[in-house]
């Protein structure tokens, strides 16, 4: 067998991976598809609208005054005025709502034994010791 054919059998991928069934007990939208399809349309048809609807799932320091801004370069300003922070829409908030013990980040190492399970204390707990140790070495604010 030549270099050329051991290569190509090597990167030869023949199985088929079907996407999961929107209304199947393994789909993690939780919403059917007619649903899904409900919530594209708007998208399309209004896209103001549905991100405005979107962004009540998060928590605002300051409320945006327009949702979306046209420039001249893509893809425009969203959420025009208003001030968000990620981290704590990622963690602080659902530790605030109940459930720090739930499980936030598995991490998998390429070892398959090698897995870290976080809840969302232990993760929150984590990112403040990183945001601290930034802090102190002089980085601030918009660094």
């Amino acid at each position: 067998m030549s270099k050329e054919e051991k290569m190509e059998s090597v990167l030869t991928e023949n199985r088929i991976f079907n996407p999961v069934d929107l209304n199947s007990e393994y789909s993690k939208t939780g919403i059917s598809l007619e649903e899904y399809k409900k919530l594209w349309k708007q998208s399309i048809d209004d896209m103001e609208g549905f991100w405005a609807e979107q962004a009540k799932s998060l928590d605002w320091f300051k409320p945006f005054d327009k949702v979306w801004e046209k420039t001249d370069l893509f893809p425009g300003n969203w959420f025009v005025g208003g001030k968000l922070n990620v981290s704590y829409n990622c963690l602080d908030r659902h530790v605030k709502a109940g459930k720090g013990d739930h499980v936030a980040l598995i991490w998998e190492a390429d070892e398959p034994d090698q897995v870290r399970k976080y809840t969302f204390n232990e993760l929150l707990k984590e990112v403040c010791k990183c945001a601290n140790g930034m802090k102190k070495i002089g980085l601030k604010k918009g660094d």
